[in-house]
């Protein structure tokens, strides 16, 4: 079977920035997204000497975020024009064998990226905020299904990674020097069949995770004043960041039966060089703060998440078919024991749980929603960012379905509905503590939102 996948999409904003602007000067943005991706992929079933089945594939996306920024005044107009080209070429071949009691999966990934800026200002001139930046990683694995007997089954795993960032000067900004590493890892994972429905199973092991260009690279500043008032901030690279080490530890329980299926996990991971982004607090010049990515030494993330689904339908015949019931619950904590501070990109408790019904045709159907997520302590918060502290909120959505043809589908919804007043937790976590108007980052009230969707 041949795949192929074009895509190409644009969206464009305009804002007026009444909070930037004054009687005197009047401030805007124009802001566009574009991106373009193809993809080509192949899967190939038939018994050879290294293989039963084959799946490669090669992917091309080129994305480009520009932001426009117009300043007006009686004396003077200035134009910004900022613009980040990102591009990327990915190649993955996996292959899978059968060898007795075996099922081995192998196989190699490549990536091939670059990352450009320029900014354009009618005012001071063409700059940069980084150079042009280049990656290459290369990855290799063997992973295997040993089924030991009719409940035993080992998953072993082995994979090495390679990485290799550079950067190139010019006119208008110098290099950055090299970023590059690589790293072996393994786990042993298991599966033990209880009996026909329940399942326990783990893994331990070490990982591996390059920083990403962006994580490197990216910069941005923004540093204007407008009416007496300074609306500035940095979002300061580091191009000096140490890759992601951890050795990590799972276990659970997993349930398929006659009315459902159902997971239990825990986990316990500790992670050296953890890549985080922190808030490096305001200063006069950056009266909105100042950002960047930095390497903890010492980190451990713990947690615990519950999910299932239930088919209503067989839990009574009163219930019509199509009928279910699904929900997930997920908590998790981190902490910088380096610092012996809570890590601040940890979500709070979530309940997830919803109620829905799809008519036997498929041709429509729909389901309610409820959203809950618990509050996030100021004792949960590192230290300086405790005001950030939020209540706990719950959402209810609604939403609906109906499929005409084979090719043409509306879907609609009605999102909180109880008109809920809420933050979403890692939006808000790296604000500057000069921030006055925490409002500001509140998610929509009650909404409505249509889909119309023609697949061909």
């Amino acid at each position: 079977r041949i795949g192929l996948v074009a895509e190409h999409f644009t969206s464009d904003s305009a804002f007026d920035l009444l909070s930037e602007s004054s009687a005197a000067s009047t401030r805007r943005a124009d802001d566009e997204n574009e991106r373009t991706r193809f993809g080509l992929s192949q899967d190939y079933r038939g018994a050879s000497a290294v293989s039963d089945a084959l799946h490669w594939q090669l992917d091309y996306q080129k994305t480009r975020t520009r932001n426009g920024t117009a300043v007006d005044s009686s004396s003077s107009q200035r134009y910004i024009d900022r613009f980040y080209d990102e591009k990327s070429l990915q190649a993955q071949v996996e292959l899978q064998k059968a060898l007795g009691q075996h099922q081995l999966r192998y196989g190699l990934d490549y990536t091939d990226e670059t990352l450009e800026n320029l900014n354009r200002d009618t005012l001071y001139g063409t700059s940069r905020f980084s150079p042009q930046a280049d990656g290459r990683s290369i990855g290799a694995f063997l992973q295997d299904s040993w089924r030991l007997n009719a409940r035993l089954t080992l998953l072993p795993a082995i994979r090495y990674d390679h990485y290799h960032y550079s950067t190139e000067g010019d006119d208008y900004i110098a290099a950055w020097g090299d970023n590059t590493n690589h790293a072996l890892t393994a786990q042993l994972g298991a599966e033990y069949a209880l009996n026909e429905r329940y399942t326990l199973f783990g893994k331990y092991g070490s990982g591996f995770r390059a920083p990403d260009m962006d994580d490197l690279y990216y910069y941005y500043e923004n540093n204007v004043s407008f009416g007496g008032n300074a609306y500035s901030y940095l979002i300061a690279p580091n191009p000096d960041l140490e890759p992601e080490r951890s050795l990590f530890l799972e276990a659970g329980l997993r349930s398929d039966g006659e009315y459902g299926a159902a997971e239990l996990v825990g986990f316990y991971n500790r992670y050296r060089d953890f890549i985080e982004q922190v808030s490096l607090g305001s200063s006069a010049t950056y009266t909105l703060g100042r950002y960047t990515n930095v390497n903890l030494d010492k980190v451990v993330i713990k947690g615990v998440e519950l999910k299932g689904q239930l088919d209503l339908a067989r839990l009574s015949e009163a219930i019509a078919p199509g009928w279910r019931f699904n929900a997930a619950l997920a908590w998790a904590d981190g902490e910088n024991r380096e610092q012996n501070q809570p890590l601040d990109s940890i979500a709070p408790l979530t309940l997830v749980a919803g109620l829905g019904y799809d008519h036997p045709t498929q041709r429509w159907g729909g389901r309610l929603d409820l959203t809950w997520v618990d509050s996030k302590d100021a004792s949960d918060i590192s230290s300086g960012s405790e005001w950030l502290a939020t209540p706990g909120h719950t959402l209810l959505d609604l939403t609906a379905y109906y499929q005409p043809t084979a090719n043409i589908k509306i879907a609609a919804g009605l999102f909180n509905l109880g008109d809920e007043k809420y933050w979403v937790w890692n939006d808000i976590r790296n604000l500057s503590n000069t921030g006055t108007n925490l409002d500001r980052y509140t998610q929509p009230g009650r909404n409505v939102g249509i889909d119309l969707t023609v697949s061909f």
